[in-house]
């Protein structure tokens, strides 16, 4: 009889095994597999780190315009390459947890025994390390201009992680951060201390070049400041991140009717946006949009528009601005729309950034505006139908296009051709004519 229940309970132990070892098996599986995501996503989340072209470039296209040596659209077409090489930082974080469950931390118990016993090092838990957190946040907060909130997170960063090339590369964007907000010091202070710990890095050379431009930002700033006020001096002073200045100069302008309401709305837009107040930056930015929406600087205000919402994941923004675009038609804002960096999310849990108000008269305003718009528009149609002009634009490439001219701007031409319609920068074309 003892036989016969010794085998019943080992029996009823060996049902009971199978599926607990199954339920191990997969649970150890499952935390060396994220592991290995870790570990893939923190090399290149440290190779993103170490990547500061985007600094470097955000400098050197700013001087270029400021010297007048590219064109607003070159300047544009810059600055968006310098958002897509900062923002794949963003792109790449998101939270992996080796353990999620209770079996998950008997399991990473369990194999750190073996671990511990075999001599090696023990694994360990992802949540315990906050630095990719911190600088996932500072990233965030620096691409939407929020520099103060972006230094306290390099701060929390920097003494998170003991690895003296991400410290290196921590310290380099404090110090942008530092310039971004007139606080050259401070910057230079940051960009010293790269150099004097890290003189063998590629850290130290970036910093040097930082400097150099922070400097020579800081002597043409005093030159500038001695100009009578105007919106040109407003404009270089935004060039050479002096937006404190760039305001006092706008104020002037503004006080003394140097300049159109329009104008001067765009501008205080431009300086709210660089420091961050998307709030402010999107109200003034429809403020021009309702005030002159046939202009080009109603398209550029809107093209902003877009990328605040785009850059802070504020979607009602970013529509708001794709709404308005039905009216605007703009060809570079539909370049944009096609670009499939914009589609892309991100997988991290973004800091809390309150969505923008937008004042509901001038959302009201702006709405019957449009309405007009593409009513006197769709009048010009019936009306007046526009001539039909066929043109060959060869590109400064070497390419030759042939197709129906729909539309052309100081900035672009849109042709139809046989493979669809076609974009083309003025910038880039070398020559035009019409053919039959």
């Amino acid at each position: 009889m003892k036989n016969k229940k010794g085998k019943g309970v080992l029996l009823f132990a060996f049902i009971i095994s199978i599926p607990m070892i199954f339920l191990l098996n997969r649970s150890i599986i499952e935390v060396r597999s994220k592991e290995l995501r870790y570990h893939l996503m923190n090399t290149q989340f440290n190779q993103a780190v170490m990547n500061h072209a985007s600094l470097v470039l955000s400098y050197e296209n700013n001087k270029k315009l400021y010297f007048g040596q590219i064109s607003r659209v070159k300047y544009e077409e810059n600055s968006l390459q310098a958002l897509k090489m900062h923002q794949p930082e963003l792109q790449i974080y998101h939270d992996i947890s080796i353990t999620t469950n209770w079996i998950d931390s008997f399991t990473l118990a369990l194999i750190n025994s073996i671990r511990i016993l075999m001599g090696k090092s023990i694994i360990e838990n992802i949540e315990e390390s906050n630095f990719h957190h911190y600088l996932y946040y500072a990233y965030y907060y620096e691409i939407n201009h929020q520099y103060e909130e972006a230094i306290k997170y390099y701060e929390k960063a920097y003494t998170e992680n003991k690895n003296f090339i991400l410290r290196a590369g921590v310290l380099l964007h404090e110090g942008y951060c530092f310039a971004m907000l007139s606080r050259p010091n401070e910057a230079e202070r940051k960009y010293n201390e790269v150099i004097q710990k890290y003189p063998e890095t590629e850290m130290a050379i970036t910093a040097s070049v930082l400097k150099k431009f922070l400097h020579g930002f800081q002597n043409e700033e005093q030159t500038i400041l001695n100009d009578l006020p105007s919106i040109s001096k407003t404009e270089k002073l935004i060039y050479l991140f002096a937006y404190d200045k760039a305001w006092e100069s706008l104020t002037d302008v503004e006080q003394n009717n140097l300049s159109e309401s329009t104008i001067i709305n765009f501008y205080k837009a431009k300086i709210y946006e660089n420091q961050g107040n998307k709030q402010q930056a999107a109200n003034h930015y429809l403020e021009v949009i309702l005030e002159s929406p046939h202009s080009s600087l109603a398209r550029d205000a809107n093209r902003n528009l877009f990328l605040i919402g785009k850059r802070s994941e504020d979607t009602a923004l970013s529509d708001l601005s794709i709404e308005l675009n039905n009216s605007l038609k703009d060809p570079r804002m539909n370049i944009l729309l096609a670009d499939e960096f914009f589609s892309r999310k991100n997988k991290g849990k973004k800091p809390e950034i309150k969505s923008t108000e937008i004042n509901p008269e001038l959302l009201s305003a702006i709405s019957k505006k449009n309405l007009l718009l593409a009513q006197n528009q769709m009048n010009s149609q019936t009306s007046d139908p526009p001539e039909k002009i066929k043109l060959l634009i060869t590109t400064v490439e070497g390419d030759q296009i042939t197709g129906q001219l729909l539309s052309e701007t100081s900035d672009a031409i849109v042709l139809d051709t046989s493979i669809g319609k076609i974009t083309i920068y003025q910038t880039s074309i070398l020559s035009k004519a019409r053919v039959k």
